[in-house]
């Protein structure tokens, strides 16, 4: 079976497309893990060029290898001789075909000392492209170069997933907030209010890390502080930037028109503080603020005004920066399917909440309700793959519904708006679909949910009225896992995650919603129990929940979508959202494939 995909290249959005191919399940074992008893001594010999800090690894389908965990690197040694040339002797199956891939990995500095080499090393990059030998004699050597494969063809290195880092992001974007004005005291004195603000002349950045002071003994304030990386997402030039290494001397401009993104991955976030520095048009003085993990691991994402001050102690304004912290999964996934690019061509149809959206104007456009199972399973007879929506309710078991909230009826003359987060499962699938009801004239409407939700009609905010269906098991709230199960394996999945975006959705959903760390990672917990062999695409219109998915995991392609001038939305705060070219660059520079869902797939309607 063939799925389609389109990426970011230098001739600008392509579309391509990828077979499906009979691969093991995530976490299967390969043949080699109970093949013959018999181990042979095979040498790895591979050419690969790498920072002092990084070193090569392996992992593979064998014990000997790890086992695909990623706990069981094995970690290759730079030769004596030469030191773009790693080796590794280790003993394998004879006779069986072993599957492996080779793993860029860091070593993070750390705040303490006392964390072995071993404590602090991570995933850097993982080869997409799988790998295969078959050892025959005693004493081989494999010789093979890192992103290359056997026949010349790239294997594409991905650029890995968190394991027990955690990556902070500083990001710079509009500035919306008024600037500091009242005046502030400094050490005993009042300091004139001056007004610093980004929005006259182009600025220049520098955010240096540094460790906070603390108690435990073993902590040294002399110990090296992790690297930054400046990511240019939105440039008002048009001239973006991905990422790079950013020195303590590196300047980064910035204007009101740009995105920029300064990011760290660290094992110590809470010790881990920020200086801002700030420098305003050609000028060469500087201003400075302080990030402290305090304001910035409040939650995962966090708006923080940072005050800034002169030279001279003085208040200089402030800059309005965003953060997040992206956390790993509680249990990393592990290497034995990694994404691969797409290659082939081929027309992707996609059937949209099942078979379609129940309404439209006010008139029924399909016989199955959407997003159920039933328009699953019926979709699936025509298209490659059916896309739904998931979200969580209150007890966080992800259940499939497109709007954040519905109605219920407790009288024919009061009707409630309800938050899909205030809900239980049980209460969600114990809420009874009303075949015939339409508000008539004189309905109260009410903000906010009834005392007592059990038994009560429900009318999802984009219908008019609603259908009857058979059964529960087919109505409206089917759980994810649900789907998964009852839904024929050859059917493609397009999770699309539903996570708030404050210029679309409600502001009282958007301002009391989950963690986004949670969030994603409940879904992702049934998405890589319940996957087996179906092919699956991550998809969302929030770039922050595009970030976070990505950085979590590499099983998975991850897509962002775009619904660019499509009505009734207006030009969003987040800037990455307001236009076509806005989107693909910032889709370009977090290596994230985007399409516009209205323009560029076939769609089951």
């Amino acid at each position: 079976m063939k799925f389609g995909s389109w990426n970011l290249g230098a001739g600008g959005l392509q579309y391509n497309c990828v077979v499906l191919s009979s691969g093991p399940e995530i976490g299967e074992m390969t043949s080699a893990s109970s093949g013959s008893s018999e181990l042979l001594s095979c040498t790895f010999k591979v050419k690969a060029t790498c920072a002092t800090d990084e070193t090569l690894c392996l992992s593979g389908g064998c014990s000997s290898l790890g086992n695909w965990s990623v706990d069981g690197l094995k970690c290759l040694k730079r030769a004596k001789d030469d030191g773009s040339v790693w080796q590794l002797t280790c003993d394998l199956p004879a006779t069986c075909k072993v599957e492996y891939r080779y793993v860029l990995a860091v070593t993070l500095p750390s705040c303490a000392p006392s964390k072995s080499e071993e404590q602090r090393r991570v995933i850097k990059e993982v080869e997409s492209v799988q790998r295969s030998c078959v050892i025959t004699s005693d004493n081989e050597t494999l010789t093979d170069t890192y992103g290359t494969a056997a026949d010349g063809s790239s294997t594409r290195p991905d650029l890995g997933f968190l394991t027990k880092q955690q990556e902070v992001r500083i990001m710079l974007l509009r500035q919306k907030l008024e600037p500091l004005t009242s005046p502030l005291v400094m050490y005993g004195q009042s300091a004139a209010p001056a007004v610093y603000t980004p929005h006259s002349d182009v600025c220049k950045v520098r955010v240096e890390p540094f460790w906070m002071s603390s108690s435990t003994s073993d902590f040294d304030q002399r110990a090296a502080s992790p690297p930054v990386q400046a990511k240019t997402q939105v440039s008002s030039t048009g001239r973006c930037k991905g990422p790079s290494p950013h020195g303590r001397d590196d300047w980064v401009d910035y204007n009101i028109d740009d995105v920029v993104v300064f990011s760290t991955q660290t094992l110590d976030s809470g010790c881990l503080g920020f200086r801002l520095h700030v420098r305003h048009g050609k000028s060469s003085v500087s201003s400075i603020g302080t990030l402290l993990p305090e304001q910035y691991m409040q939650s995962s994402i966090t708006t923080v005004t940072v005050p800034l001050l002169s030279q001279q102690q003085q208040c200089a304004g402030c800059l309005v920066v965003e953060c997040q912290v992206v956390k790993p999964l509680n249990k990393p996934t592990d290497l034995s399917r990694v994404y691969s690019s797409w290659d082939t061509s081929k027309c992707l149809r996609i059937g949209h909440r099942g078979m379609g959206s129940s309404e439209k104007l006010g008139k029924d456009c399909s016989a199955y309700m959407e997003n159920t199972v039933a328009a699953f399973t019926a979709a699936g007879e025509v298209a490659d793959m059916v896309e739904f929506d998931v979200q969580l309710s209150s007890d966080l078991v992800p259940v499939i519904f497109h709007d954040f909230t519905f109605f219920t009826r407790t009288s024919d003359k009061q009707r409630h708006e309800v938050r899909v987060q205030d809900c239980s499962l049980a209460t969600l699938q114990t809420i009874n679909m009303d075949t015939s009801y339409q508000p008539p004239s004189g309905t109260k409407f009410v903000r906010g949910p009834p005392s007592d939700l059990s038994h009560l009609g429900v009318c999802d905010s984009v219908l008019a009225q609603a259908r009857s269906v058979s059964t529960r098991s087919d109505g409206v709230f089917p759980t994810l896992e649900e789907v998964f199960q009852r839904v024929p394996e050859e059917i493609a999945f397009d999770v699309e995650i539903k996570y708030p975006m404050l210029d679309y959705d409600p502001v009282d959903v958007c301002t009391s919603y989950f963690d986004i760390n949670i969030f994603i990672d409940k879904i992702l917990e049934v998405v890589f129990r319940c996957a087996r062999k179906r092919f699956i695409v991550l998809t969302s219109f929030c770039p922050r929940t595009t970030i976070c998915l990505r950085r979590k995991q590499s099983t998975f392609p991850v897509v962002y979508l775009s619904n660019i001038d499509a009505p009734p939305y207006e030009i969003p705060n987040d800037i990455r959202c307001a236009s076509l070219s806005e989107t693909l660059a910032f889709a370009h520079a977090e290596a994230l494939p985007t399409f516009h869902p209205s323009e560029v797939i076939v769609l089951v309607r």
